[in-house]
């Protein structure tokens, strides 16, 4: 590394990729939410965010999570070594001056400890988050290229579904072909 590199701001965003899996029949659901920007444009989202000075992806990864997807005041955690980063990207800071980093990590319901927040909430940059609520995965990943949620998403969702059907021949049986269809897809924006 020369010293130039060592110089560049780095940030990053850390987003999670919360599933469950039925073993019968195979189908995966992933944890979403509408995510409305002040001009009204609405999207469907995974929990996320940028990073604070000094904060891993880990840590940002917590924080997120937590403000996002858990009732607030209610009991939090995410099982330690039982989340995995399954997608990272490095793109242009927004300022142009460095690198920012899309990180995405897998994380299993069984590994999550949280009560699920049931009301709208309206963040600082007056961004409403809906109410978080599980999606089946072929059907998010359609809602999401349909309303243009950021690349990264999707990459996240389509990544982890991969996984899934890896693992179990109940999901690699139901989503295999739609897999196949979108693979063009994660080979141009991967």
């Amino acid at each position: 590394m020369d010293a130039k590199s060592l110089s560049v701001p780095v940030s990053h965003y850390a987003g999670a990729v919360v599933s469950k899996l039925a073993p019968m029949g195979g189908l995966v659901s992933v944890l979403a939410f509408p995510y409305t920007m002040p001009n009204g444009v609405t999207q469907i989202r995974l929990p996320g965010g940028g990073s604070h000075e000094g904060e891993t992806p880990e840590e940002t990864l917590r924080r997120e999570l937590e403000a996002e997807a858990s009732k607030e005041r209610s009991a939090f955690a995410i099982k330690p070594g039982e989340f995995w980063k399954i997608h990272q990207a490095v793109v242009p800071s927004q300022d142009g001056a460095g690198e920012h980093h899309k990180i995405f990590f897998l994380i299993p319901i069984e590994a999550l400890i949280c009560t699920l927040r049931h009301e709208k909430k309206t963040e600082n940059d007056h961004v409403v988050l809906g109410v978080p609520a599980w999606h089946e995965a072929e059907a998010l990943v359609k809602r999401m290229f349909s309303d243009h949620t950021p690349k990264h998403h999707v990459i996240a969702v389509l990544k982890s579904l991969k996984i899934t059907a890896e693992v179990s021949p109940a999901a690699a049986s139901r989503y295999g072909a739609f897999l196949a269809s979108c693979e063009p897809y994660l080979k141009a924006n991967s």
